[in-house]
């Protein structure tokens, strides 16, 4: 049982995980990745599970009613088997919320400074995963995956703020490539 999730969740992963965000680079990225690693978990985050079938989905907002707003997209697309978790960052004392909807596991030390993508990123090294790549996490501006526009991204001093609030958090980064932009200047491509 690990025990950095509440409830306790069961079991403890190994191998690569594919965290995709929903950033402008997904569909490229998600492509090239499966090529490297077709046997990969995926972990996708909010509105990114629409796309690929996952085996979690990692739904994040400031709101916490906004959080049953992505995994029912997964199901409808491709069925039950996902596993909805989430980390209570939106809230200063870290309270879990008392209506917690789709999502099944919480991850207090996911939630951190940085895009939810990177706090997937640090849910798949929390769940016990050796290599994760970063699909669609480019910290870059630019727009959505399916070309809408990303208002954060649209601003350099938000795009600056989660790209410092990753690069200072070290403990999280062993293991971790990416498949484009600013996070695979940082961490590297896999090979």
């Amino acid at each position: 049982m690990n025990t950095e999730a509440f409830p306790p969740y069961p079991g403890e992963h190994s191998g690569t995980a594919l965290v995709l965000g929903n950033g402008f680079t997904l569909h490229d990225d998600y492509a090239r990745a499966r090529e490297l690693r077709p046997d990969a978990e995926v972990i996708a985050v909010n509105e990114a599970c629409r796309f690929y079938r996952a085996d979690h989905v990692y739904s994040y907002h400031y709101g916490p009613s906004h959080l049953d707003m992505w995994f029912p997209r997964q199901v409808e697309k491709f069925g039950p088997g996902a596993v909805c978790h989430s980390s209570p960052w939106h809230a200063k004392d870290y309270v879990i919320p008392d209506e917690w909807g789709v999502v099944e596991y919480w991850w207090k030390r996911a939630g951190a400074n940085g895009s939810s993508g990177w706090m997937a990123t640090r849910l798949a090294r929390l769940m016990g995963f050796d290599e994760i790549i970063l699909c669609g996490v480019p910290m870059a501006s630019g727009t959505y995956s399916d070309g809408n526009m990303a208002k954060d991204f649209m601003k350099a001093k938000v795009v600056t703020h989660y790209r410092r609030g990753i690069a200072e958090q070290t403990d999280f980064h062993a293991g971790v490539y990416s498949m484009s932009g600013w996070t695979m200047e940082l961490f590297g491509e896999p090979r």
